[in-house]
């Protein structure tokens, strides 16, 4: 058995997140009946370390791998830098 996404939530990018957002989503997510929330690795080092929440926060290192064309972007973030 793996994880199962009973809903999704998105944010702007570099939103920052206060204590009303994440109680809101936890709010949703006791009323859906999830067993966690989860986050990015990023994100969760915007979760305050003194909000105590009644579920579980499960934080998702990502990593990211070229499998081609590293080379190419290269070329093209040197051009950039190169303007």
């Amino acid at each position: 058995s793996g994880l199962k996404i009973e809903k999704k939530c998105s944010f702007p990018d570099h939103y920052p997140y206060d204590r009303l957002d994440l109680l809101s989503l936890e709010k949703e997510g006791l009323r859906v009946g999830v067993d966690y929330l989860a986050t990015t690795a990023k994100d969760g080092l915007k979760i305050p370390s003194n909000l105590q929440l009644k579920l579980p926060v499960l934080i998702f290192e990502i990593k990211v791998e070229m499998i081609s064309g590293e080379k190419t972007l290269w070329q093209k973030i040197e051009q950039i830098l190169r303007r």
